[in-house]
């Protein structure tokens, strides 16, 4: 790398290229070309990413990407989420339009999670809280939790809140 890099319009967003190490490279995911906060994120980003290779302490390349860090900032979140906080966002975003026989089924899967013992569970151990679920109810009602969360998975997911989409995971 001879200079350091410059923010570079890429059908409308933000690109660093570079060469490093005979490799061209380019890392996106600084925002619209148009955008100044975004040109001085890209800016800064490319600072950094030259200062660190001056310096010799160049690190790997997703550091000097916000969009990469973002990824990384929903996956930790998505450990985070727990079964009660994924139970309770959905059924706040859904009581507006339920039945009250369909609140009175919410009760009972909210009764039987609890009872359950996989409240405080991450969503990241998905297997042991089907396992749990499974060992302390009867089949109906183990059906009817694993239906109700991963419904609450599915509308989580589109919320971009779970980074893995709990359709392609098989487990609830």
């Amino acid at each position: 790398m001879r200079k350091q890099p410059k923010p570079k319009n890429s059908n409308g967003s933000i690109q660093l290229r570079f060469t490093l190490n005979g490799k061209e490279i380019a890392l996106s995911g600084y925002g619209s070309f148009t955008d100044k906060k975004a040109l001085a994120v890209a800016n800064s980003y490319a600072a950094k990413l030259y200062g660190d290779y001056l310096t010799g302490n160049l690190k790997d390349l997703s550091e000097y990407s916000p969009k990469a860090q973002a990824i990384e900032a929903t996956k930790e979140r998505e450990h985070i989420i727990c079964v009660a906080e994924l139970y309770q966002a959905y059924t706040v975003y859904k009581t507006s339009k339920l039945s009250p026989k369909t609140l009175e089924i919410y009760g009972l899967v909210w009764n039987s999670l609890k009872n359950s013992g996989v409240i405080g569970l991450p969503i990241s151990e998905k297997l042991n809280i089907k396992k749990q679920i499974v060992a302390t109810n009867t089949v109906y009602m183990a059906n009817l939790i694993c239906q109700h969360l991963q419904a609450a998975s599915k509308w989580l997911f589109s919320q971009e809140r779970l980074t893995s989409s709990p359709d392609k995971s098989g487990d609830s």
